[in-house]
Formats: structure tokens, sequence, C-alpha cells
């Protein structure tokens, strides 16, 4: 996939018209959004799009989290290993069910997934993708 540069003059990007219709055209795919603020989470929050938001910067993901609760925030508060394993466990099945219950499949329209998580719980988030896929 080649580079897709906003139209000049767009200060959000919700302000090119045909930016959602021109990602869904790959199924999958990765943004990387190098601006800050210039609204690409909250176009993909409320779109009709399922999407996983990873990010380093937790407070944003929580701030989010609270003004979109339909979405699923995977972080453990926990640091101590013992409390943290048995956290993340909880927090990997929680997902799991949230999958279940969200995004469309071509019997049942549900409202679509987001899933916020930081870049260091990332790979327990697409744990659970990956196997949520073999079912």
């Amino acid at each position: 996939m080649t580079p897709r540069y906003m139209p000049k003059g767009c200060r959000y990007m919700s302000e090119d018209p045909n930016l959602l219709t021109y990602l869904q055209q790959f199924n999958k795919f990765i943004l990387n959004k190098t601006v800050t603020g210039c609204g690409g989470t909250s176009l993909f929050l409320n779109s009709s799009i399922d999407v996983v938001i990873i990010s380093p910067r937790l407070q944003a993901l929580k701030d989010k989290h609270e003004q979109h609760p339909d979405t699923f925030l995977f972080h453990s508060p926990y640091t101590n290993n013992g409390k943290r394993a048995a956290d993340i466990k909880r927090l990997m099945s929680e997902l799991n069910s949230y999958i279940k219950t969200h995004g469309n499949t071509p019997f049942i329209v549900c409202n679509p997934a987001k899933i916020l998580v930081t870049l260091d719980s990332c790979d327990k988030v697409i744990d659970v993708l990956k196997n949520a896929c073999r079912h």
C-alpha cells in the first residue's frame, strides 16, 4: 500500500471526505498517524470501522474511553507481577467477550469493535484477536 497524504488545507482527518472509504478498501490496514491533534482517533472512534488504537499515551486512551464508553480499554493498573498477570488474563477474557458482541458478521449487525491499548500491551490484544479469528 502506498502512502496517502491529506489533501491540502485539511486540518482534521475528518475533513477528507474520501479517507474512510479509501482505507476500507484494504479491509485491514495500519495507520501511522505521525501528527497529533489532527482528529484521527476521533474519526475512527466515530466510524463504523472495527479498530484497534495503539498509543504510547495512556492518559489519552483513558480520556477517549471516557468519551466513548463502548470502547474496550485494555489496561492493567497493577505493576506487581502476581496481580498484573492475573489482571492481564482477566482483561484478555473480557476482550474476547467484547469481540464476540461487537463487529459485524454476514448475519448480525453489531456496534463496531473499538479497542484502545498501550504499546506495551498490544501483543496481548493481538493474541486475543488471532485466537478469535480461529474460532
